[in-house]
């Protein structure tokens, strides 16, 4: 289980909206980006995409339940991009 710091946790938040394209009138963020970013910032951290993004999908959970301060019921899914 890979546990990450306050620190890593914001910059991986970062990182993957910083990453964001606008594609026909529509944000399209890439998990792939944000792990290669990830990656440069910290080289000594281990971690493979897989554990990455389930690490960002519950990062975007939090984020996405702060702003809209609604419960959240039931489960929900966000899809990341295939690894290549």
């Amino acid at each position: 289980v890979m546990v990450f710091t306050n620190h890593q946790k914001r910059c991986t938040l970062e990182m993957y909206f910083r990453n964001g394209q606008k594609i026909n009138g529509e944000y399209v963020y890439s998990f792939r980006d944000a792990f290669e970013d990830f990656y440069e910032e910290f080289p000594n951290v281990a971690v493979h995409y897989d554990m990455f993004s389930r690490a960002l999908c519950h990062l975007k959970l939090g984020v996405w339940a702060a702003i809209s301060k609604r419960p959240i019921i039931g489960p929900i899914f966000f899809e990341s991009d295939n690894p290549k």
